[in-house]
């Protein structure tokens, strides 16, 4: 019931605000693109017969293809896979806390602060993998720590496999499977032979290599990077050893707009576990160690001129809700145990208690509803109305150069060359700075010059200077009020000149 009141409200929202149904981020439609190609047997492709790792994702890929081969509206069933997936999690989420020794009641409520996630509610509804991660790196986490107890633990681990697949959802899932294998060799539970569980370990972790290798060699094979495109296009690397204090403080922000109390919690169910080990109660430090170093790992990559690498309102870290929440249940344990055997007074507590940790999420979600209808009224006046253009005033032929390529290679037949690199790998050596950055226009215009591109798309304060040295005539232009999620609010469809002034500029 919660669970249908949450996504009914986002919905209603959506509807009134957008007036059509959509997605929140372009990059949706991108999935759904690279989804249609994979339904039609053209394999891991955004244009047919050009294989590019440019997916984050091929699980929630191959998800999303099987709903071309359904009858109603495409959105609807991405909705719908969405929807079970956020239920999904919170069953996961309950189930992670109950491994840990939290009480049912309080494992429960933990399940319900999930679903009053706002994020979590804009992940069903965005058409991305979020939902997806979330129940494999959850699911696969509790499964980990049931593995750990000494009668499971020569078998062979089916833990490690469900964090294989977490890492075809997010590609940072192969950092909790190293997280995993480290804390089932470096800290084994008691009374664990070491030989067993490191025979059933090596068992798991050829499953999970196996699972995770084509995805690598795919990536080798098509862009010599065993990574997705993505990964070039977010960061150029680790820039640092240390990790960035501000970056962790904008992480830190991103958790805390929901869950305020949880995570200051979660400190003390880290604390909790690691109290644990060597007693009965011993099931490893795996929650905790993925929560801190997901951001860690991320901050050693982060720059002044690489904001994004939080992703779109913090979307990189919305998988982290539920290890916060049954960290913070984990925390609260003993108090929990005196609230359930003590007077009413304590009780009286424990309702106080309740509603401190109801009100935040409760009130982000209102808000939260009002962002993801903004969000796909941007994106729908932006990226879809552009798109819907050139499919009715461009030839099918005709090669355009987009700044955001999910909706216009959603929509439209056309050649596409990916201005961000994502799914134009070739593009990356030649961008030597962000889009607008110092050196960064340079290479671009000298990529453009030589593939001639006969049309561009691209938000113009994205690219300052770019149209004029093109000496590009603007043909459409839409202009978005309240734009909260897009590049830049003035997107335009331009026809450059690649002699003359554009040839000039790009020598």
């Amino acid at each position: 019931m919660v669970a249908l009141v949450c996504v009914g409200l986002y919905l209603a929202e959506e509807r009134s605000t957008a007036a059509v149904a959509g997605l929140p981020l372009d990059d949706g439609w991108i999935h759904l693109q690279f989804a249609r190609n994979l339904a039609g047997g053209d394999g891991l492709s955004y244009r047919p017969g050009t294989p590019v790792p440019g997916s984050t994702a091929p699980l929630w890929t191959a998800i999303l293809a099987l709903a071309f081969s359904l009858p109603g509206p495409l959105l609807l069933w991405v909705k719908l896979f969405g929807g079970v997936l956020y239920l999904g999690g919170a069953a996961v989420t309950f189930a992670l806390a109950r491994v840990l020794d939290v009480r049912p009641g309080a494992a429960g409520f933990a399940a319900l602060l999930f679903l009053l996630t706002d994020a979590m509610v804009w992940s069903a509804l965005s058409g991305m993998e979020i939902g997806l991660f979330v129940v494999l790196s959850v699911g696969g986490t509790a499964a980990h720590l049931r593995e750990r107890r000494s009668g499971m633990a020569a078998r062979p681990s089916l833990a490690l496999v469900l964090l294989g697949l977490a890492s075809l959802a997010r590609p940072e899932g192969l950092l909790l499977l190293v997280l995993a294998l480290a804390d089932r060799l470096l800290l084994p539970a008691p009374g664990a032979r070491r030989r067993e569980s490191a025979r059933g370990v090596a068992v798991g972790a050829a499953c999970a290599l196996a699972v995770v290798l084509p995805a690598v060699v795919f990536a080798l094979y098509t862009s010599g990077s065993p990574l997705p495109t993505t990964y070039s296009v977010k960061t150029d690397g680790v820039r640092s050893l240390l990790p960035s204090g501000l970056y962790l403080l904008r992480v830190l922000g991103v958790l805390f707009r929901s869950h305020p109390l949880p995570v200051l919690l979660a400190a003390a169910g880290a604390v909790r576990l690691l109290e644990r080990l060597g007693t009965k109660q011993d099931r490893g430090l795996l929650p905790a160690l993925w929560t801190a170093a997901l951001p860690l790992a991320y901050s050693l990559h982060d720059s002044p001129d690489a904001p994004m690498m939080v992703g779109n309102f913090g979307r990189y870290y919305f998988p982290l809700f539920p290890f916060v929440l049954v960290l913070a249940a984990v925390g609260l344990d003993q108090v929990l145990d005196r609230l359930a055997l003590a007077d009413r007074a304590w009780r009286a507590a424990a309702i106080l208690l309740a509603a401190v940790l109801l009100v935040p999420p409760v009130t982000s979600l209102a808000r939260g509803s009002e962002r993801y209808a903004l969000n796909v009224s941007n994106v729908n006046h932006s990226d879809v109305a552009m798109a819907l253009w050139i499919r009715e005033h461009v030839r099918p032929d005709a090669l355009v150069a987009a700044q955001d390529v999910g909706a216009v290679g959603f929509f439209t037949p056309n050649p596409l060359l990916d201005l961000t690199g994502i799914v134009t790998p070739e593009i990356l050596p030649s961008l030597e700075g962000a889009a607008g950055a110092p050196g960064g226009r340079a290479g671009l215009e000298r990529f453009l010059a030589e593939r001639r591109p006969e049309y561009l798309m691209l938000f113009a304060d994205s690219y300052p200077g770019l149209l004029e040295s093109t000496a590009a005539e603007v043909l459409h232009r839409i202009g978005l009020e309240r734009n909260v999620t897009m590049a830049g609010a003035d997107l335009v469809l331009a026809r450059p000149r690649w002699d003359g002034a554009g040839a000039k500029s790009s020598r």
